[in-house]
């Protein structure tokens, strides 16, 4: 799950914008022992089905949503959060959680998400492409030590993930 801002201040952050990774898993026994970069602002679930349900949205709402403090408050400082019409954006808490956190809920719809939402239009494309190099470096170097091995740990996942966030622009 990626985050993109409007606001300049935010997205030159040192230690970047909110990204999440969720992996398909039964239990947290495949996340528990890895370790995101500290000097990014990267979180970690698991879901059995692999995709995001309403608690995987709420917990990641709860870690990267700013509070809505009297100052904010003060400031009439109220934010925009534009999600897809998945299931797991729909449900009337994670509504009530973006509101009790100054966040006024936009949602995209009718199939316009991949021409409207940032994320995807000028996010994942970069994003990807990054991904990908890293990965093949890693498969690359792989085959000097264990030809024929195409084999990745969860952690090299998250490790490859931080670098392409690091390096998107």
């Amino acid at each position: 799950m990626t985050c993109v801002t409007s606001c300049p201040e935010a997205a030159s952050q040192p230690r970047r914008l909110p990204m999440e990774i969720l992996f398909k898993a039964k239990s947290n026994r495949r996340t528990r022992g890895l370790e995101p970069p500290g000097d990014l602002n990267i979180s970690l679930q698991w879901a059995e089905k692999g995709s995001y349900r309403q608690e995987h949205i709420l917990r990641y709402l709860a870690v990267w949503l700013d509070p809505w403090t009297p100052a904010r408050a003060l400031a009439n400082d109220y934010r925009i959060l534009f999600m897809d019409v998945a299931k797991s954006h729909l449900a009337e808490e994670v509504l009530a959680f973006a509101w009790s956190r100054g966040f006024v809920t936009l949602l995209h719809y009718g199939c316009t998400t991949g021409i409207c939402q940032v994320n995807d239009t000028d996010l994942h494309a970069d994003f990807e492409k990054v991904y990908l190099e890293c990965e093949q470096d890693f498969f690359s170097e792989q085959q000097l030590y264990l030809p024929g091995c195409v084999s990745r740990s969860p952690q090299d996942v998250v490790n490859d993930s931080a670098a392409a966030w690091q390096l998107v622009d």
